[in-house]
């Protein structure tokens, strides 16, 4: 591997990686929690899941969201034209 000088490769920026460790410790929670929570609080977990599926689902198939952003990229193109 060479240097070059005045060049640093960075494969990792904090955010990049202090999300992954939330990612990984909350796939980890998820695949024990049946194992170390009681059942009830794994069907309201579960319940909960479904909700935010749900509540992401509405938001994307949003009514309005498609014109919203078509208007927000036709005043992007019209800025850059100028």
């Amino acid at each position: 591997m060479s240097t070059l000088p005045g060049f640093v490769v960075e494969r990792w920026t904090r955010l990049s990686a202090g999300t992954s460790v939330i990612v990984a410790v909350g796939l980890a929670v998820l695949a024990f929690g049946p194992l170390l929570f009681d059942a009830n609080i794994v069907d309201r977990f579960t319940t909960l899941f479904i909700y935010v599926i749900l509540a992401v689902r509405q938001l994307r198939h949003h009514p309005h969201a498609d014109r919203e952003l078509a208007a927000t990229q036709t005043q992007h193109q019209q800025r850059n034209r100028q």
